[in-house]
């Protein structure tokens, strides 16, 4: 897996007390979101070869760990564009309609 194999997505703003009113379980979204990141960072410090060589391939030398902390970190991977969009879905429903003022 490479740094750059998929685009970083834009960086949520914090969330906010008014947030967390019209839907609290962001909080608990926004600390798995932070977990998964760290988790992804520490298997990356313990299994540096993750990260491929310069042609991006992975080699595991068959251990068995090595394996699973890559799978770990691809489903880390698509959990966390998840809970972004979930975050984002959230926001949209939240929005007040502005079409309110149209003829119509």
């Amino acid at each position: 897996m490479k740094p750059s194999a998929r685009p970083a997505a834009p960086a949520a703003p914090p969330l906010t007390p008014v947030d967390l009113l019209g839907a609290p379980e962001l909080a608990a979204l926004d600390l798995l979101h932070h977990a998964v990141h760290i988790v992804g960072l520490a298997l990356l410090a313990q299994y540096p070869h993750l990260l491929g060589d310069q042609d991006g391939r992975v080699r595991h030398d068959g251990d068995p760990v090595a394996e699973l902390a890559e799978r770990l970190l691809r489903r880390a991977g698509a959990l966390d564009d998840v809970i972004g969009r979930y975050r984002h879905a959230v926001a949209n429903a939240q929005r007040p309609d502005n079409d309110d003022d149209l003829p119509f």
